[in-house]
């Protein structure tokens, strides 16, 4: 879920409603698009595809990696909607992308208020 605005006397601030699943889960047309790049003979690695700002990842923030059972998981956080996926890195193409369960985005989220230019205010 966005932050909203809010304006106090003190200056405006940034108001994180309580948790809700929905606010966070990915939605299916965001694996739709990670699934249109998969099998693409241009796409280098899922590193390559990071750092392209119209790539498939142009809205995302990485906020940890992390080696898995021998795999190499890159977890990115959605900047606008705030939900979060696990991207497996590939050193060619695209790798796995799996939906990060709602309460874990939603940490992730809050984990992050700490470097907005406003205050965070979390509702409960």
């Amino acid at each position: 879920m966005a932050l909203v605005r809010r304006d106090t006397p003190a200056g405006p601030v940034w108001v994180r409603p309580p948790f809700r699943p929905e606010d966070y889960s990915v939605p299916p047309e965001a694996l739709r698009l990670f699934e249109r790049w998969r099998g693409r003979g241009d796409v280098e690695g899922t590193d390559a595809l990071l750092a392209l700002r119209d790539g498939p990842f142009g809205n995302y923030v990485q906020v940890d990696r992390q080696v898995r059972g021998g795999r190499t998981w890159i977890v990115l956080l959605e900047a606008t909607r705030e939900f979060a996926i696990e991207v497996e890195a590939s050193p060619s193409g695209l790798g796995a992308v799996v939906p990060v369960p709602p309460q874990r985005a939603y940490e992730l989220a809050c984990a992050r208020d700490a470097l907005r230019s406003r205050p965070v205010i979390q509702e409960s």
